[in-house]
């Protein structure tokens, strides 16, 4: 089935891309996504229906238990911290508790699957969700019901932030540049955060625009994806470009081609996705969630960007 070309879609399809193309490094002969496009989905599944976190973590355990949301109900294991988060929900089915809280608890997992969080904020708050405490609220619980550290909860907003001013400027650099100096001035307001601050000095610096790639490492946590994804972000011409100059990045590349494919589809637009996977099929668990979620109004509308 056709896909139409809109924020949500092109993000979701190009994140489910980028996840299979990851799996594709060690695995040649996979044809399904991994654990971030299956926890994408049940996230824009649960916010088809409004926000709700016992809702979203419900549909999490659903994959989590039942292989719900991928293919042929593949189950491909998350992170240790995902994977945690999710085993404490199903004890004690609390959302607020089960979220890891130690500084080793900064993986990306939860940045990879933010993306349908702030198109659904924004159509909620406005472009400018994150300069209400509310909306930002919501974006720290959704990323908190698996990694719930301070740190973790900074690159959420800045990441929501910035994914925001990009559909407003459609301008790379200058949405990361505005993003970085709003995410300054409000986590700087509240101690717990502030202390946390330093670790984002290399994003704010002037030069790391013109960094080499030599200076960027994947190595799964949230501050080196953030860096190398914006990285890209400056220097792709196209959403395959995007995807390449990934797979250039040191260590743990395949780690982060689902968020560079979100980012990129969503910015690039729906005639650079492969055919493959802007041409679903109507029965693809994939395309039925989309199909609601579009249904629901709940996400906004507008067309990409770079078409």
């Amino acid at each position: 089935m056709q896909m139409l070309d809109t924020p949500l879609i092109t993000s979701t399809l190009g994140l489910l891309d980028g996840d299979m193309r990851s799996r594709q490094m060690t695995d040649p002969a996979t044809n399904n996504w991994g654990s971030d496009g299956a926890l994408t989905l049940a996230t824009v599944a649960s916010l088809s229906s409004g926000y709700n976190l016992s809702k979203m973590m419900t549909e999490f355990t659903k994959w989590y238990t039942n292989g719900a949301y991928s293919l042929n109900h593949e189950k491909v294991m998350p992170g240790h911290t995902t994977r945690y988060a999710l085993e404490e929900y199903l004890q004690a089915h609390d959302p607020y508790s089960s979220g890891g809280r130690g500084i080793h608890d900064n993986g990306s997992g939860a940045l990879m699957r933010l993306t349908p969080v702030v198109l659904f904020l924004i159509t909620q708050y406005g472009n400018e969700f994150y300069k209400d405490d509310a909306a930002r609220l919501i974006l720290h619980q959704v990323a908190g019901l698996t990694h719930n550290h301070p740190q973790g909860l900074i690159g959420a907003g800045l990441y929501g932030t910035f994914l925001s001013l990009l559909l407003t400027t459609r301008n790379v650099q200058d949405a990361a540049e505005e993003a970085l100096a709003e995410t300054y001035e409000y986590y700087s307001k509240h101690t717990i955060f502030a202390n946390e601050l330093p670790a984002f000095e290399r994003l704010n610096r002037p030069a790391f625009v013109e960094m080499s790639i030599d200076a960027l490492e994947a190595n799964g946590y949230f501050i080196s994806t953030i860096e190398s994804v914006l990285w890209v972000m400056y220097h792709a011409v196209s959403y395959e470009d995007a995807l390449t100059l990934t797979r250039g990045i040191a260590g743990q590349s395949h780690r982060i081609l689902p968020l560079v494919g979100a980012l990129a589809g969503m910015y690039f637009g729906v005639s650079q996705l492969p055919d493959y996977i802007k041409n679903i099929e109507k029965n693809n668990v994939a395309a039925q969630v989309l199909e609601r979620a579009l249904r629901s109004g709940n996400f906004i509308a507008q067309p990409a960007m770079n078409e």
